[in-house]
């Protein structure tokens, strides 16, 4: 029995220790991982203003890892896609994305997640605006060949500007036709064009430009709101006035490289693109056919080195112009001195400095380089015109003061003009700041927010935008708005949920919503309740 439970036992032993030594390898033995389920993706892709499906739609899943077209239903299927989140998009010519659109078209974006479900989504697509139209005489004869150009209503540097988005030309039966607009606001506008002279020997006739419907000046035109899918037409009826031939001589641009003609109205608008010529060898120019008012003769040269301009203002009234002079200059090379406390340290400072021209049509935005490393600064190849300074601290010292030779860059325009002297642009830095340490108001629930400073009484005062975190109502931000130096002054301050489409660097639009004066003083970290206003719709 002893004998016979000693076997027992050590059989037993034996069993066990075989069973560890599995196990022991089984943990040691690296164990394939389980790879997602594969799952059916489906869905359908609608119009957003109609609810109608739209057939050949290219859906892409994942990028260009997967993509397919939808069918005569709108339907898309995707087989074998992992579960997990799906990047999913669609696009077709003539429609927009969702995120294309305006912010009062825009939808908040999906999260697609592929699991175990029916994996089903939707899709939509916002059909594109148009503008038709026809151009006529006043006697009711088809104009063609004349330009029509459509000014979109943008938001540049917190400032609504009237920029360029299309144009096109009429045909032979006076007719034209854009398409591929994005809703929004719109002015449309007739440019100049050559008519054929009643007789040989008469004097050259020319449209002039006019504005829809019948306006001889921007501020005096239309404004067309375009919503997804419109199609507004627009009919020009333009009289014929005499045209008037412009010449004259240019000098200061090197022989390489070409030089461009230009003729702008009192807004910076284009508005001759025929009958003008440009003799390089001889330095000469020719504007054959332009009609009545004041007008700005612009030439613009590019080569290997710095782009070169010169521009000269003439009226034309009831005789040929002759003999305009221009001398074209390259863009001004600004210098920029740093000037600090001797007791901060010398590294670079932590700002950004930016001249914004503030020109409607001609919107241009000029940072600070070096023409070598650790070289001076410069804002280089700036063209004449009046400019803004914006500057924003991001260190431990603020911008005390910015001037160009006895002009206060923080309170007025920079003005450039070639016939002067360049001068030097000095800013001040110290470290007697302030910061703001702003709060949402308790009442108003988790959202992510703007705030905008702005210095009053001073159209020049560049708005300082600092963005918030989302948060919890009446908890500080996740942001370090400490980053953000100011020197000591007035500042008037003004919450915000978006920025999208509030001309924020407008005074008088920023008069229209609630905002608080905020008196800092050096070295004072202002903590203030901020009320966020919602931008109001235009």
């Amino acid at each position: 029995m002893c004998v016979g439970r000693r076997r027992c036992c050590l059989l037993i032993l034996l069993f066990a220790g075989a069973c560890f030594a599995r196990q022991d390898l089984s943990q040691a033995t690296p164990q394939p991982q389980a790879k997602p389920p594969r799952r059916t993706v489906t869905g359908t892709v609608t119009n957003a203003v109609s609810g109608e499906p739209i057939r050949r739609a290219l859906v892409q899943l994942n990028g260009a890892a997967g993509s397919v077209l939808t069918g005569a239903d709108g339907r898309f299927e995707f087989h074998d896609i992992p579960e997990g989140p799906a990047n999913l998009s669609a696009s077709k010519p003539g429609f927009f994305e969702p995120r294309s659109m305006p912010s009062h078209w825009a939808q908040p974006e999906s999260a697609f997640i592929v699991g175990s479900g029916a994996n089903d989504f939707a899709l939509k697509l916002f059909p594109e605006a148009k503008i038709t139209g026809r151009v006529t005489s006043e006697d009711g004869v088809p104009i063609e060949g004349a330009q029509i150009q459509v000014l979109s209503e943008q938001l540049i540097g917190g400032r609504k500007q009237w920029q360029l988005r299309s144009n096109a030309n009429t045909d032979d039966d006076g007719s034209y036709r854009m398409s591929e607009l994005i809703p929004g606001r719109y002015l449309i506008s007739a440019m100049p064009h050559l008519m054929p002279a009643p007789a040989w020997d008469a004097p050259k006739q020319v449209t002039p430009v006019i504005f829809y419907p019948a306006a001889r000046q921007l501020n005096s035109a239309q404004t067309i709101d375009l919503e997804p899918g419109q199609e507004f037409r627009a009919d020009f009826r333009v009289p014929a006035e005499r045209a008037f031939r412009v010449t004259g001589r240019f000098q200061g641009f090197p022989a390489t490289g070409s030089v461009s003609l230009r003729l702008l109205n009192s807004t910076g608008q284009d508005v001759i693109s025929e009958g003008t010529g440009i003799n390089q060898n001889r330095g000469t120019f020719l504007l054959q056919a332009v009609p009545p008012g004041i007008w700005t003769v612009l030439m613009n040269g590019d080569g290997a080195g710095p782009p070169y301009e010169g521009r000269q203002e003439i009226t034309v009234s009831d005789a040929d112009i002759s003999n305009v002079a221009i001398v074209l200059h390259p863009g001004n090379s600004i210098p920029v001195i740093i000037s600090r406390d001797t007791q901060t340290p010398t590294e670079d400072p932590g700002f950004n400095a930016t001249l914004m021209s503030i020109s409607g049509y001609d919107f241009r935005e000029y940072g600070m380089t070096r023409h070598s490393d650790n070289g001076p600064l410069f804002f280089e190849n700036i063209g004449d015109g009046k400019y803004k300074l914006r500057v924003q601290s991001f260190g431990s010292e603020c911008i005390e003061s910015a001037r160009y030779g006895n002009v206060d860059l923080l309170r007025e325009f920079l003005v450039v003009d070639s016939d002067q002297a360049v001068q030097t642009v000095t800013l001040k830095l110290g470290r007697e700041c302030g910061s703001f340490n702003p709060r949402v108001s308790p009442e108003q629930p988790t959202i992510p927010a703007f705030f905008v400073l702005i210095v009053p009484d001073s159209p020049a005062a560049e708005p300082q935008i600092m963005p918030i975190a989302e948060q919890s109502a009446g908890q500080p931000p996740s942001f370090d708005y400490q980053s953000f130096k100011f020197p000591p002054g007035s500042y008037q301050v003004y919450g915000f949920t978006t920025l999208d489409g509030l001309e924020y660097a407008n005074p008088e639009v920023l008069r229209e919503y609630p905002g608080q004066t905020i008196e800092l003083a050096a070295g004072q970290k202002a903590e203030f309740t901020v009320k966020l206003s919602r931008p109001k719709s235009n």
